[in-house]
């Protein structure tokens, strides 16, 4: 990613349950990008994170 697109990167978990500095996605045309470290327990945590967020919202 350039460093523009860098600035504009947000963490994952504050966008989804919107404790974020700001919301992550404001458009729904925003792309998100998740940058999978590897560690399985990561990658649990954000799918679950995902969940919680999209059941709160009654999806």
């Amino acid at each position: 990613m350039t460093a523009r697109l860098w600035a504009d990167a947000v963490v994952i978990a504050g966008g989804v349950v919107g404790r974020g500095a700001r919301i992550a996605r404001t458009d729904p045309d925003d792309n998100v990008f998740f940058n999978c470290a590897g560690v399985g327990v990561q990658d649990v945590a954000a799918a679950w994170a995902v969940v919680h967020a999209a059941r709160g919202e009654g999806r």
